[in-house]
């Protein structure tokens, strides 16, 4: 997927969770980017560097990735409305399945999934509006936004994991995946992804199990 969104001004930004807080987002490392290829690289593939947002590369415009702790995946029954209408009724219909104040959270409406029903993603509203805003305050254009767990590849019968500083992204379906913390100590890192892969791997059996 990255490649799809990178030309020489535009680059994917990897966002730290939010438990890093403002401050260190700004001054400290913990931004990953994805740059364009040099041309006439070998492979042509992106290159990959760590960075504060003080210290970003001279950009037009971004596409924000955000910690997949950050980031709820719903599937939820969805009444047929416009989109505007509909982004209004749906804190009300996921609101059960959420330990966050529905109040307190912006919603995205992804795809049609089978059965009727409507994948959603969930964020903090103000982590969401802070990253953004202190994007465009720099000059740069917030392009779209991923959940980290959805950025990563996907084929159908298979899951997809990333571990990046101390978080875990887990894909398990073309809009279903989660986020766990991993933590720094190498032990516990390793016991972490262990765990990770085998809920993926129970996902993807109970899935077979319902057919989907």
């Amino acid at each position: 997927m990255a490649a799809a969104f990178l030309n020489r001004s535009h680059a994917l930004v990897g966002r730290p969770p939010r438990s890093v807080g403002a401050r260190a987002f700004a001054t400290d490392a913990c931004l990953w980017v994805a740059l364009p290829a040099v041309r006439g690289a070998v492979g042509n593939e992106p290159t990959y560097q760590r960075c504060s947002l003080e210290s970003l590369p001279r950009l037009r415009s971004v596409t924000l990735v955000f910690d997949a702790r950050d980031v709820t995946l719903l599937s939820a029954q969805l009444p047929a409305l416009p989109m505007a209408r509909l982004l209004k009724a749906v804190p009300n219909v996921v609101e059960d399945s959420l330990l966050a104040d529905v109040a307190s959270c912006a919603f995205a409406i992804g795809p049609d999934l089978p059965d009727g029903l409507r994948s959603v993603a969930v964020i903090d509203r103000s982590w969401l509006e802070f990253a953004v805003g202190a994007f465009e305050r720099r000059g740069l254009t917030v392009a779209g936004a991923w959940p980290a767990q959805l950025a990563l590849p996907y084929r159908s019968g298979n899951w997809a994991i990333a571990c990046v500083n101390d978080g875990i992204a887990v894909r398990v379906g073309g809009t279903d995946g989660f986020g766990w913390a991993a933590g720094d100590d190498p032990q516990k890192r390793a016991e972490a992804l262990a765990a990770a892969m085998r809920t993926a791997s129970a996902s993807l059996s109970a899935r077979a199990v319902l057919g989907e």
